[in-house]
């Protein structure tokens, strides 16, 4: 479980540390953006500047002017993977009256957007039809490509595979990491808890590539929901702790750090999985709250929305649990007794049932 916990740790570091990487040299910059806008060397190198703190990322390829609604430019930056429109408005550039702060920018790219996302956002010239397509369709793979993964339970197919036995016929009945822990020992769990990782990982990577941020949201939420209702197993599952885990990890990185210090805490403190897990679904939108801002490439207006209904579903799944802790019945979990624990194959139909689980 150190190793584990030391291998997270590290993960949550490297994906806070990855650079989302600037723009090119204004050097080369400047003199695109002065040839499109007519602008001096000095407002268009402070024009960039503006934009690459925007958000715009890459080497500037070209600038494109367009009109607004109200017929002032638009000015378009361009790069292999990311867009940024200037709206100038009534700034009036390159004049001594310059107002810099009435100057807008939007836009996005690839990393942030997706693929679909990225060609929606420059896509004016698609047509009504196929634009609508593009969205309702990338959502929709986005939903049940994570779904369809979180289904593919990796505690049943373990069990099945080298016990002979539905791990749902053991223990508490729950189809999840700390249910094989209790019934088949550590190393087993250990495959669980890689497997349950990987297939959210799998659906992360998914939704980035289609929608980006928001592709990965649905994804990777759908992939927790897919774990609790596996359509492959009656959907009777386990209670996602683990998929919500490399949820946050891969989304949330630095709120994935609070979460796995109170979850550890709680743990160590009070042996109660149950309790660490509602605690740490607890802290889960408040962390994200309080952490999102440090990331700016993580940030989506519907992301907090998530962060809520996933701990609100977590919490859900372990309503039973609560019960019994209020009625001092949980079961605690003796780390001495579980790691290193061999199970031999097993019938399925274990007599006893623990009523710990998550």
């Amino acid at each position: 479980m150190k190793r584990i916990c030391v291998l997270l740790l590290l993960l949550t570091f490297t994906f806070s540390l990855v650079a989302c990487g600037g723009g090119g040299g204004s050097e080369s910059a400047v003199p695109i953006i002065k040839e499109a806008t007519g602008l001096d060397d000095g407002d268009a190198e402070r024009l960039y500047e503006l934009v690459v703190d925007s958000g715009f990322k890459g080497t500037l390829k070209e600038v494109e002017v367009r009109s607004a609604a109200d017929d002032s430019p638009v000015y378009r930056f361009r790069a292999d993977s990311s867009i940024r429109d200037v709206y100038v408005g009534s700034a009036a550039l390159g004049t001594e009256n310059a107002d810099w702060s009435k100057i807008g920018t939007t836009g996005g790219d690839i990393m942030h957007d997706g693929f679909i996302g990225f060609r929606l956002i420059d896509g004016s010239d698609l047509p009504t039809t196929l634009f609508g397509a593009l969205y309702i369709g990338g959502f929709v793979v986005c939903i049940a490509a994570g779904y369809l993964l979180g289904s593919i339970n990796t505690a049943i197919i373990l069990s099945h595979v080298k016990y002979g036995a539905d791990i749902r016929s053991s223990g508490s009945g729950n189809a999840g990491m700390t249910n094989v822990l209790r019934t088949y020992g550590a190393g087993s769990a250990g495959v669980t808890l890689a497997g349950d990782a990987t297939k959210t990982l799998i659906a992360y990577i998914v939704g980035t590539l289609i929608f980006g941020i928001r592709g990965a949201y649905f994804a990777c939420f759908m992939c927790v929901v897919g774990h609790i209702f596996p359509i492959y197993y009656k959907f009777k599952g386990g209670k996602g702790i683990v998929c919500a885990g490399m949820m946050i990890l891969l989304l949330d990185p630095l709120a994935f750090l609070i979460i796995l210090a109170v979850f550890i805490i709680v743990l160590i403190g009070f042996k109660y999985v149950s309790l660490a897990s509602i605690m740490a679904a607890m802290i889960y939108p408040m962390a994200h709250s309080w952490m999102l801002p440090y990331i700016p490439s993580r940030i989506w207006p519907g992301s907090t929305a998530f962060a809520v209904v996933t701990a609100v579903l977590v919490l859900w799944r372990h309503y039973p649990n609560m019960k019994r802790l209020l009625n001092r019945t949980e079961s605690k979990i003796d780390f001495a007794k579980l790691f290193g624990k061999k199970k031999e194959k097993s019938d399925g139909k274990d007599k006893e049932k623990e009523k710990d689980k998550t």
